[in-house]
């Protein structure tokens, strides 16, 4: 299951530097204004925190495997909680900065999810 699990996060860091290039790419195409340093901490603060929950789930997987999906959620929550206190101010209420924060959020979570269902399914 270690050896999945690394695949799994070595497929979240590719994906998210996929999406980050893909990112920057579109908005130079269209020549929107925006900060790549903030779009790179976007991106960074994402991935660091979807490994730490999905580590924290894989280590968690057998003393509370009935609260795998709480612990989910609050990962989840925690993340918007991030979100709302350091980087709204840093980003600002246009719908575009939203994107820097919220493609790799998505990202992550559908990541966070097959883990987790992978997780779930070694130990039934």
């Amino acid at each position: 299951m270690i050896k999945s699990l690394m695949l799994y996060l070595i497929g979240l860091v590719l994906g998210l530097i996929l999406l980050i290039l893909g990112h920057q790419w579109w908005f130079d195409i269209m020549g929107f204004s925006y900060s790549r340093e903030v779009m790179r901490l976007c991106y960074s603060v994402n991935a660091l925190m979807a490994v730490f929950i999905v580590f924290l789930i894989y280590l968690l997987r057998n003393k509370f495997r009935d609260e795998l999906g709480f612990l989910f959620l609050f990962g989840s929550l925690f993340k918007f909680l991030i979100y709302f206190v350091f980087f709204k101010s840093l980003l600002g209420d246009a719908r575009l900065d939203f994107t820097i924060f919220f493609f790799p959020y998505l990202f992550s979570l559908m990541f966070e999810v097959f883990c987790l269902v992978r997780i779930l399914k070694s130990n039934s």
